[in-house]
């Protein structure tokens, strides 16, 4: 397992909160997703395997723009 952090500059309440952590539970090999709206940044923990990127795109797909921390 690794732990990821990504950048998530855009949200702005608790439903955007909740909407990328769905975004990111979503994506196969993620075991955890914790999302801070104070920070603005969420956290994986993933299979080694998981791509990085595939992260991003899911946090993209869902509205937002997010950058590796």
């Amino acid at each position: 397992m690794k732990k990821i952090s990504l950048s998530v500059p855009d949200m702005t309440c608790g439903h955007c909160v909740t909407t990328v952590q769905a975004a990111l539970a979503g994506v196969p090999g993620v075991s955890e997703a914790d999302v801070s709206l104070e920070e603005k940044r969420a956290t994986v923990r993933a299979e080694d395997e998981l791509v990085e990127s595939t992260l991003v795109e899911a946090v993209e797909q869902a509205g937002y723009s997010a950058s590796r921390r």
